[in-house]
């Protein structure tokens, strides 16, 4: 079995959806510690329809003393959610699937999850649903370990009979390759290449969630994430 293994990221980016795609199972690592700067409550989507610039969008966080993402409280106090509705209406409206992509956030964020992996997850899930992509999903936080770093992803691993884990170039700066040699899992990484594609009439900008694929693309999304 070929297995991945990431952190949820709020509506990440077409690189994200590609890993997904290569492997036969995909673990959600939802039981580490939220930092702080990264994916895990934010992405880029276009400024505005005529701009070539972008726009986060982010996810609110309680101040809480858990810091584990799939038991870490979003916050309502301000609404939020209309807020990226409406960066997300300024910025696709008109585009011809920005109603696809409407429909399949709201569907998400309008039920107001509890979590922050919640949120993350359900939003992940509905747009592997639209793109057809087949891969099994679990949740690290099932398969319960009190396991760190390469020994809890070779863990994880193992729960799913992993024989080929595939992991994001970053993680060679921290992972022991030489545990998975000795637990006979071949550990390969993802080397991805972003692929370019026709943003409107607007210069490419890379890196934005994939939404911006989708709501220029739709269905057709696939083939850049192939």
């Amino acid at each position: 079995m070929i297995t991945s293994i990431n952190q949820p990221h709020y509506i990440p980016y077409i690189g994200y959806f590609s890993m997904i795609n290569k492997v036969e199972n995909f673990i959600f690592h939802d039981d580490v510690n939220f930092i702080k700067g990264e994916w895990k409550n934010r992405n880029k989507i276009r400024e505005n329809k005529n701009s070539d610039n972008f726009r986060y969008l982010t996810v609110p966080i309680q101040k809480q003393h858990e810091k584990k993402i799939n038991k870490l409280l979003i916050s309502y106090d301000k609404d939020w959610i209309k807020d990226h509705q409406n960066k997300l209406r300024n910025s696709y409206y008109g585009e011809k699937y920005y109603k696809v992509v409407e429909n399949l956030f709201n569907s998400v964020i309008e039920k107001k999850p509890k979590y922050l992996s919640e949120l993350n997850i359900n939003l992940i899930l509905k747009f592997v649903e639209y793109l057809e992509i087949n891969t099994r999903t679990y949740r690290a936080s099932s398969f319960q370990s009190d396991l760190t770093k390469t020994d809890k992803i070779i863990y994880l691993c193992k729960k799913v009979d992993t024989s080929v884990y595939i992991s994001n170039n970053k993680s060679i700066e921290y992972l022991e390759e030489e545990k998975f040699i000795k637990n006979k899992i071949n550990l390969r990484y993802q080397n991805y290449e972003h692929p370019t594609y026709k943003q409107n009439k607007n210069n490419f900008l890379n890196n934005l969630s994939i939404i911006d694929l989708i709501v220029y693309h739709g269905k057709n999304s696939t083939s850049f994430i192939q």
